[in-house]
């Protein structure tokens, strides 16, 4: 039984439009499917990852979470800020680093919906083959994105990794695991972590 917008619940990097499509297509009900072939086959060139960040009045922490992302010497990535109805400066903040920086943000502004519906609303814009959920309250660790750029050419589906809890003063407070598992191993063997 699955309910409508379907989104994994796991930071992940997923892989390969086709195989979503099947999953999508076995579930019976009203389908939401998470991404738009013409826009991510059409006329803009195909990128390595799309970075998804939904945002709804994080002012204070966005700048933080948006500067985690930025690598200027690298290419073959895109990040998507999807503002829902913030009424705080949220979308100021956002315009202010997409104007800075045009290449790599782009912005979408929708009426509040909530969560489920900004990250469609991300997928549906994607031109990434992977694609990466951030929240907007979150950053990555330093290194994060040429880390997940180098571990996309090797081929695999799902990227699951680690979360450190920090304060508001970034002082380390708690560590969890994002996998059981270690090493490589297949969706076929482990299907459950899409769930």
């Amino acid at each position: 039984v699955f309910s409508y917008p379907v989104y994994i619940r796991i930071q992940a990097i997923i892989h390969h439009i086709a195989p979503l499509r099947q999953l999508f297509s076995a579930l019976e009900g009203p389908k939401r499917l998470w991404y738009n072939e013409a826009s991510l086959f059409g006329g803009a060139p195909m990128l390595n990852l799309s970075i998804i960040i939904p945002v709804y009045n994080v002012e204070k922490y966005l700048p933080a979470c948006l500067d985690s992302v930025i690598y200027p010497e690298l290419d073959g990535y895109e990040v998507i800020i999807v503002n829902d109805g913030s009424t705080d400066s949220s979308p100021a903040i956002a315009a202010a680093y997409t104007a800075r920086n045009p290449a790599l943000f782009r912005l979408i502004t929708t009426e509040n919906c909530g969560l489920g519906h900004a990250r469609n609303t991300g997928l549906e814009a994607a031109r990434g083959e992977y694609v990466q959920f951030l929240d907007s309250d979150d950053r990555l660790a330093e290194n994060a994105v040429p880390e997940m750029l180098e571990a996309l050419r090797e081929g695999f589906d799902i990227g699951i990794y680690d979360c450190v809890t920090v304060n508001e003063a970034g002082l380390r407070y708690g560590y969890n695991s994002g996998c059981s598992q270690e090493g490589c191993f297949t969706l076929r063997e482990y299907p459950e972590l899409l769930f």
